[in-house]
């Protein structure tokens, strides 16, 4: 009986077991996935929010109930800089066929 290999797993240079790490990415997928969530929520609200201000037409410093709102108008300019190397780490689940 031939052993079948799921094709996402040929895409991997090697294979490691670690229960310690699975633990914690499991875990860290788990917060991510709540992250999203709330963070597509707060977007939202977030738009809204702001189309409010742009519509009321605010300018400079207010305040409203406990925020303070500040709205400044910044001119395009030209920007050049240099980076450093760097080693990205890129961790993301494997969806299962």
């Amino acid at each position: 009986m031939a052993v079948k290999v799921r094709p996402q797993m040929k895409l991997f240079d090697k294979t490691i077991d670690d229960s310690v790490l699975e633990d914690m990415l499991i875990q860290r997928e788990h917060k991510r996935e709540a992250l999203v969530s709330s963070r597509e929520a707060f977007n939202l609200l977030d738009d809204d929010a702001k189309a409010r201000i742009k519509d009321l037409k605010i300018s400079g410093t207010v305040r409203c109930g406990a925020f303070a709102i500040s709205v400044k108008t910044a001119a395009g300019r030209s920007v050049e800089f240099e980076t450093k190397p760097s080693k990205r780490i890129r961790i993301s689940p494997v969806k299962e066929w």
